[in-house]
């Protein structure tokens, strides 16, 4: 499942080994193979959504909320394993892997508006 990316990216790469349905708010008339839509507003989750897939990605859609690196590991401590940390500092350098040391999360890895990747495992 992918929450609100764009279908002619990361989506459509999925599409090529697997079936991925796409879950967002707007719209989405295009028909492509492996590729499903259920329109829904995360803000209001539905309770049959809960634990309902395997893999979730979602590229550019939730981090239009902007969080601290030191509030999403809040969130996520209790439900998820850390698989790897990479991301995307503001002049556009990609850091892959990285460490997740406390004083680099607290200084959000000198980001203001950076973007970060993390691979998680559900507990």
């Amino acid at each position: 499942m992918d929450v609100g990316s764009r279908t002619d990216g990361f989506v459509a790469h999925v599409a090529v080994f697997r079936e991925i349905e796409i879950l967002d708010i707007r719209e989405q008339k295009s028909k492509v193979k492996n590729i499903s839509f259920r329109k829904a507003d995360l803000m209001e989750l539905q309770a049959e959504l809960r634990n309902y897939c395997d893999s979730i990605s979602s590229l550019h859609a939730i981090e239009h909320r902007v969080f601290s690196v030191g509030y999403l590991l809040e969130l996520l401590r209790d439900h998820y394993d850390i698989r790897s940390f990479s991301y995307v500092n503001d002049a556009g350098d990609l850091f892959v892997d990285v460490t997740l040391e406390l004083n680099d999360v607290r200084e959000n890895f000198g980001c203001q508006y950076g973007c970060g990747i993390f691979e998680l495992l559900k507990r």
